[in-house]
């Protein structure tokens, strides 16, 4: 599942009627083109699928990736390993010819007998996609599992992409299941219209995005289409 921001939307009845104001349907139901959500997860999870010691790589070709550090400090406490990156930068393509590139002022991998945590702060990143769209993201922090599939990004979440910002306190994903939430306030907005809702829920499996919780949606009619 791809994602990207461009959202179509399915009050196509209601925005014809010409309402230009601020609406509050109890739920709103978007449907997406692919999913930037989904992309934007698995690009922070890619430096915790490298090696316990990231290889630094000076060259990238198509399908590997590389990254680079200003400084590594590592320590070893009952069982647990731990590697603190300054300055961290992880880049990447894979065989598809997608690009993404991820920095954060620190990171912190923690290596336990059979699970492993990466922890970022200061996030900034962006994708390239096949076609050359260009997504990107920040964050105050995120962390990623890979036993459970887990990852958290929290603080000032931004995703942009196609003329569309998502901005959210939270974002949860698994992985392995696809299930991308938020139970914090989410506002999306472009030249086209602004929401605003209390929560969010990216359905597995479908190309759609459930809005709840207080929503608000307010279209921007194009010229010629009062």
């Amino acid at each position: 599942m791809m994602v990207n921001l461009w959202v179509y939307f399915i009050f196509t009845t209601v925005y014809k009627q010409g309402l230009s104001s601020f609406v509050k349907p109890r739920t709103v139901k978007f449907f997406f083109i692919g999913s930037a959500v989904s992309l934007t997860l698995l690009m922070f999870m890619w430096p915790a699928k490298q090696e316990s010691r990231l290889s630094l790589s000076p060259t990238m070709e198509a399908g590997e990736s590389s990254s680079n550090v200003d400084s590594l400090t590592e320590t070893n406490v009952k069982g647990m390993t731990s590697t603190i990156m300054e300055a961290p930068h992880f880049s990447g393509e894979d065989e598809k010819g997608r690009r993404w590139n991820i920095q954060a002022t620190e990171a912190v991998q923690r290596r336990f007998d059979t699970s492993e945590t990466m922890v970022l702060n200061g996030i900034d990143g962006f994708s390239i996609l096949e076609n050359g769209d260009k997504f990107t993201f920040e964050a105050n922090s995120g962390s990623y599992e890979n036993e459970t599939g887990n990852v958290y990004l929290n603080g000032a979440v931004r995703l942009m992409g196609r003329g569309y910002t998502l901005k959210t306190g939270e974002i949860y994903s698994n992985l392995t299941s696809m299930a991308v939430y938020s139970n914090q306030n989410v506002f999306i907005t472009s030249d086209q219209g602004v929401l605003e809702a209390g929560r969010f829920n990216v359905h597995p499996g479908a190309e759609k995005i459930e809005f709840a919780g207080g929503v608000k949606v307010r279209f921007v009619p194009r010229k010629g289409e009062e």
